[in-house]
């Protein structure tokens, strides 16, 4: 549920004029990319599967920042 939530919320930036289009772009392909790993998870309640939405977390708070940086720098 929450990984859904995070695609829209975390393009409020771009909508509010705070962010550029590239920022969107790459917070959908990290935020789908969350999803599916939520997904997987759902369908397949495994260590495994756990251990990779971890992973994905982990991934995703320092590609965030980037995104955010390199909108800034890119301004």
């Amino acid at each position: 549920f929450f990984s859904v939530l995070l695609i829209p919320v975390s393009c409020l930036p771009t909508f509010f004029g705070m962010a550029s289009w590239l920022y969107a772009a790459g917070m959908l392909v990290l935020g789908f990319f969350m999803l599916y790993t939520g997904w997987i998870l759902s369908k397949n309640n495994t260590r495994k599967h756990a251990v990779n939405v971890l992973k994905t977390s982990i991934i995703y708070l320092p590609c965030f920042f980037a995104l955010i940086i390199l909108d800034s720098w890119l301004a």
